[in-house]
């Protein structure tokens, strides 16, 4: 058969009509093309080994785009192989890049700053015996549960990296399909680049990456300006992206507002307890961690867009 996604891609249903009669198909409906998936290429014998070597093309002759996964493709026998998420497949890898990458550059700064801590306040106290804990807070209960040292620690990060970069994922393909242009792996690094601003650099500037035992505002405060943040500095960039220029101005309202206002501060007669340095290296440290981890993830997931 040959092609016809050409004239079939059009939503026009006369345009559909007159391609199926030119490729003699005048019997199949306007659903049937939009629904039909086909087998174009396969190897299903190579030579040598077969293990990883196999493999089909599916062609979609219809004009609306299709989600293949949970898609599954069996043969005669028990042979059965179902399409995966591929963008849960890059939110994962997206996962274990950035825990990598934080167990070589941030979890060991995590780790001096817990043992200054200690070696400064030991159990929650300061040298007068005084209760030391960030201010509007409350201290933590000594039988609080925490994750072990070392291996639990490090799985329960791992897991909790995986988790987010899977839901960052989800949002970086929701915003390239309802966008609708054609995405690459460009494309998906710039939407990676904006997506950073939005949830690391934008929200750093008012509220830089802290390390355990930095003095702190209240954490319900805190919470609400991130995520007011979030919120304003992504509607911002996609107003100055894809609205109309009368309406680009908001967006660069949006994007200033947070920081006028400004985020909210620790008390200042709140407790230092850690050197200036350790802490301007930790949020080096974040920002370009979470730097790459947001580059990476917008290229994978746009290459991953553009294949399926």
């Amino acid at each position: 058969m040959k092609k016809i996604e050409a004239v079939i891609r059009h939503f026009k249903l006369e345009d559909v009509k007159n391609a199926l009669s030119e490729q003699g198909i005048a019997g199949m409906t306007i659903t049937d093309a939009r629904a039909q998936v086909a087998i174009t290429e396969f190897l299903n014998n190579p030579d040598g080994a077969d293990q990883g070597r196999e493999w089909l093309e599916l062609y979609n002759y219809g004009p609306v785009d299709l989600c293949l996964a949970g898609w599954t493709v069996a043969d005669e026998g028990t042979d059965l192989f179902t399409l995966p998420d591929a963008t849960i497949a890059a939110g994962i890898a997206g996962g274990v890049l950035l825990s990598a990458l934080q167990q070589v550059w941030v979890i060991p700064l995590i780790q001096e700053a817990e043992r200054y801590e200690m070696q400064t306040v030991g159990r929650g106290k300061d040298a007068a015996g005084a209760e030391s804990v960030r201010a509007g807070s409350e201290a933590e209960p000594l039988d609080e549960w925490h994750p072990a040292p070392g291996m639990q620690r490090a799985a329960i990060s791992w897991i909790a990296n995986a988790l987010a970069a899977t839901g960052f994922a989800l949002l970086l393909t929701a915003g390239f399909a309802l966008r609708g242009h054609t995405m690459n792996p460009l494309r998906g690094l710039v939407w990676g680049l904006a997506g950073y601003a939005a949830f690391v650099l934008a929200p750093a500037l008012g509220l830089p990456p802290e390390l355990p035992g930095a003095s702190a505002a209240e954490l319900t405060a805190r919470q609400l300006w991130w995520l007011i943040t979030v919120a304003a500095t992504a509607a911002g960039l996609a107003l100055v992206a894809f609205a109309p220029r009368r309406a680009k101005g908001l967006g660069v309202i949006l994007l200033l507002a947070p920081h006028v206002f400004g985020a909210p501060q620790p008390p200042p007669e709140t407790l230092h307890v850690l050197p200036a340095a350790l802490s301007a290296q930790y949020q080096t440290a974040v920002l370009v961690t979470m730097g790459a981890f947001w580059v990476a993830l917008g290229t994978v997931c746009g290459w991953v867009y553009a294949r399926v």
